[in-house]
């Protein structure tokens, strides 16, 4: 139906051949090889599996691993036994696995799901505390203490991902620690406080310092800071969810998932309205929303591109289940962010759920699978689950033509290339196929397209450099999902990497 769908919207607008008519990696399909702009690298020792939980580093460059099998999460019930551990490993930058030495410091883990490196001491988010490590010189090992705990845990799915660092607000405040906790999809007996985005404060004692900041989440399995130092939180389909998400973290804010509400067996989460049919308060629009099957299916975590880099303020963002990796534009429109979603990267050896920007410019990162869940895992070229795996992307000097964003305007939209397009090209608006849907919350999984429609390019604007062009679109709606697809050549006929976007427009901007 949704081949369908696009063919006919595709059909109601005037393409050109060879624009975007005929599906190949990138544009209708998904990517098959690895980003030009980079190469990849293993950063595992040979034969160790690395199912990876968290990623961080030592400011002695050493790399910090989170490991656990999520093979043992077995729905509805938590593992009993331990299934985490916390390695070091050293050399990961010199492209040998016989080069990479590896080092066990803690074990008996469960779930650690995020981890976060503070002036060497290494903070790590199990299923039920934070944990904190700190290396004694005098007996030449880690000692282990935990820095938040106090919540209760009686569901496979209640997963602590994460962590974020922000700064205290003097000198000598530790600052707080952000984590996402997710909800319970096995039991549906929630404890209070779940499905939410808690803050740590790290000047408290444990046990006391721990608040929900929001409320709403599923399984919001990633969290990192996005532009101007905002948070942000991945969500994945589900109840009450019709597509995946990246949501901007606002305290006080609830973004859609209802928990029920039946004490003391069941407690609704932070910020939750009454009747969820009806709520006082509309549930918070995702910043950018990535529809099942077309540009994500179980998305991890979003980190910021690095001061420099040619994309210095987007975000790449991990896909456990869809695959490789995905690239995020935002912008802030009337107050409310939004923007878009592109594909950037296949090639891995597994599903990527956590990533780290080496000092070197490179990209670890850390895939994981369980076999609870058919959405819990990718499956590689030959059709076979995949469960673990840690890589580099080491950057090759090269670029790559692709689309580099696209930007709302109070007409259209702006759409901007990476390198210049011949002129014949975007003065076509046939060129350029789009069309347009909603979604609607349901209790059900997940949720069709609705009011789906092909959009008319009134107007096509060519940049003088050749490297954007605006688009005059009437009939454009706030609340919708914009999905674009356009098939240049350079001006040396290279094919573009991926040339399809996903914008979500909450917000049309004002004239």
């Amino acid at each position: 139906m949704r081949r369908l769908a696009y063919a006919l919207a595709v059909a109601a607008l005037t393409v050109v051949p060879g624009a975007a008519d005929e599906d190949r990696p990138g544009v209708g399909e998904k990517l098959v090889g690895v980003h030009p702009g980079y190469r990849v690298e293993p950063a595992r020792p040979e034969g160790m599996l690395m199912p990876v939980g968290g990623l961080g580093m030592l400011p002695d460059g050493r790399l910090v691993v989170a490991r656990f099998d999520a093979r043992t999460l077995v729905a509805p019930r938590p593992t009993e036994a331990p299934n985490g551990e916390l390695w070091l490993l050293s050399h990961t930058a010199t492209g040998d696995r016989a080069d990479i030495q590896a080092e066990l410091i803690a074990e008996a883990l469960f779930e650690p799901q995020g981890v976060c490196v503070i002036d060497g001491v290494i903070y790590v988010s199990q299923r039920d505390e934070v944990s904190r490590f700190i290396y004694n010189d005098r007996g030449g090992f880690w000692d282990q203490d935990a820095v938040a705990y106090g919540w209760e845990t009686n569901d496979f799915h209640h997963f602590c991902a994460g962590l974020l660092h922000e700064p205290g607000p003097t000198d000598d405040h530790p600052g707080f620690l952000y984590l996402a906790r997710s909800s319970g999809l096995g039991l549906w007996q929630n404890p209070p406080d779940h499905g939410s985005v808690w803050r740590i404060d790290l000047s408290l004692p444990p046990g006391e310092n721990v608040t929900p900041i929001t409320g709403g989440h599923r399984a919001p399995n990633g969290i990192g800071f996005g532009p101007e130092g905002q948070v942000f939180v991945v969500e994945n389909q589900g109840e009450w969810n019709p597509s995946n998400e990246l949501n901007h973290v606002q305290e006080g804010h609830f973004y859609g998932f209802y928990q029920r509400d039946n004490p003391p067996r069941a407690y609704p989460c932070p910020f939750q309205p009454e009747d969820p049919e009806h709520p006082d308060t509309p549930p918070t629009e995702a910043a950018v929303k990535l529809p099942q099957g077309e540009i994500g299916n179980s998305p991890t975590q979003p980190l910021l591109f690095p001061a420099g880099h040619a994309f210095e303020g987007q975000l790449v963002m991990g896909d456990m289940h869809y695959g490789g990796l995905n690239r995020i534009y935002l912008e802030q429109v009337n107050g409310v962010w939004q923007g878009c979603a592109m594909r950037m990267t296949q090639g891995l050896e597994g599903g990527p759920n956590r990533l780290l920007w080496g000092p070197d410019g490179s990209l670890y990162v850390g895939s994981i699978g369980g076999s609870h869940h058919q959405t819990w895992w990718w499956n590689n070229p030959d059709r076979e689950p995949t469960y673990q795996g840690l890589e580099r992307l080491v950057p090759t000097g090269e670029d790559a033509f692709e689309v580099f964003s696209m930007s709302a305007t109070a007409d259209g939209f702006v759409l901007t290339f990476t390198r210049p397009v011949p002129a014949g090209f975007l003065a076509d608006a046939g060129n350029f196929a789009l069309r347009q849907w909603t979604y609607r919350a349901t209790r059900g999984y997940g949720g069709p397209k609705l009011d789906e429609q092909a959009l008319r390019i009134e107007r096509v604007v060519p940049a003088e450099d050749r490297r954007s062009v605006r688009l005059v679109i009437p009939g454009l709606k706030a609340g919708y999902v914009v999905h674009l697809r356009t098939d240049p050549v350079d001006d040396t006929g290279t094919p573009i990497w991926s040339g399809e976007v996903w914008y979500t427009l909450n917000e049309v901007p004002a004239e």
